[in-house]
């Protein structure tokens, strides 16, 4: 079964970073730090700890397929219940996390749950198959060597399990749903880490981060006790420009990724990510590309609770503005905060974006 490249998107990715295109490594800070660059831990000031985050995300295809899914396990040929969904792309996804990160320190463990299927090709009925299960326990540290420069890296244990292949017309014609299922429960542990670097400039009425990131040094492989071949995260390095502006009652903060330097395998296209996010009171907007599709996103903080929602595109093909799938996904958080330990201008050496005591953000970020 050969291996599926199309869909290259990270399953750690956040809601907020999907809203914006997926660029973060200049403007992240707190636990999601963790996810995307460790030295956006230097920036953090304040504690915060978040209680529960919940998230769930579904394919634009996968309402209309809800009753032909169902069939699948009751009809007699699995390979013709299959011909439901030629030309459609299944995806779901959910997520559970909970995380406490301080000024240059952060923790967390969470769950992912990532799946993508698409069948085409009728006549040579082909099925790539993503399906990856993560239950992964984090920890991080980022801190300034210069004024700066900040530093940072992350420690991580994951124990996987699913699948990452395409089951072809030999295979899917006598193929039993119970094999897939088998397939999809293999699982190992691995331990994956990353390391991060922030050059911080001073601006007027803004600051210029340019970021160098290195995600899963070494590649990082998962070991099975009975040698199942568990699904690979490739190493990444890249480089991030984000810039944070602070007005009254407003801040904005663009940001431009470049992932993937390190491969070859994937189109330059691909490898930009682009996005922004305006910051108003209790309301936060977003917008952005990636890997060429437009995204969209918006987070809105009640109280101890923060809503996050996000479209984007993801290409299933093999080269830019081939195959979309149009993704949703919705997060809700309970989350508590303590203030900002340090003063605009404080021992951290760089600006954050704090936290109140009622777990909503503070707007500015300088």
């Amino acid at each position: 079964m050969a291996a599926q490249a199309a869909d290259i998107l990270p399953i750690s990715s956040t809601v907020r970073g999907l809203g914006m295109g997926n660029a973060q490594f200049g403007i992240v800070e707190g636990a999601d730090s963790l996810r995307y660059n460790p030295a956006g831990l230097a920036r953090t000031k304040g504690m915060t700890w978040k209680i529960v985050g919940l998230g769930v995300g579904v394919g634009s295809d996968v309402v209309n397929n809800i009753d032909a899914a169902q069939d699948l396990g009751n009809s007699g040929s699995f390979a013709e219940a299959l011909g439901e969904f030629y030309g459609d792309k299944i995806f779901a996804n959910g997520s559970a996390e909970t995380s406490l990160a301080f000024p240059y320190l952060a923790f967390a463990v969470y769950n992912q749950t990532y799946a993508s299927v698409t069948l085409h090709n009728p006549v040579y009925p082909e099925l790539p198959v993503r399906f990856l299960n993560d239950y992964v326990y984090a920890a991080g540290v980022g801190f300034p060597v210069l004024p700066f420069l900040h530093v940072g890296a992350d420690f991580k244990r994951i124990k996987r399990s699913g699948v990452e292949t395409t089951y072809r017309v030999s295979s899917l014609t006598d193929l039993d749903p119970e094999v897939i299922k088998s397939d999809f429960t293999k699982w190992g542990v691995g331990y994956a880490m990353d390391l991060g670097a922030n050059l911080v400039i001073d601006a007027p009425a803004a600051q210029v981060i340019l970021s160098g990131v290195w995600s899963n040094v070494g590649d990082t492989h998962f070991r099975s006790e009975n040698d199942s071949e568990i699904p690979v995260d490739k190493s990444s390095m890249g480089v991030g420009l984000g810039v944070l502006m602070d007005f009254p009652l407003i801040s904005v903060a663009p940001s431009l990724d470049v992932v993937d330097l390190n491969r070859d395998d994937i189109q330059l296209m691909r490898k930009i990510n682009f996005g922004v996010e305006v910051g108003l009171p209790l309301l936060d907007l977003r917008a952005g590309f990636n890997q060429g599709y437009y995204s969209l996103g918006a987070g809105v903080d009640i109280g101890l609770f923060r809503f996050d929602a996000a479209t984007y595109g993801v290409e299933m093909g093999e080269y830019p503005g081939q195959i979309e799938d149009r993704r949703y996904m919705v997060e809700m958080t309970l989350q508590l905060g303590i203030g900002s330990f340090f003063s605009s201008d404080g021992a951290s050496g760089s600006s954050g974006e704090s936290t109140s005591i009622w777990g909503g953000r503070r707007k500015q970020r300088r």
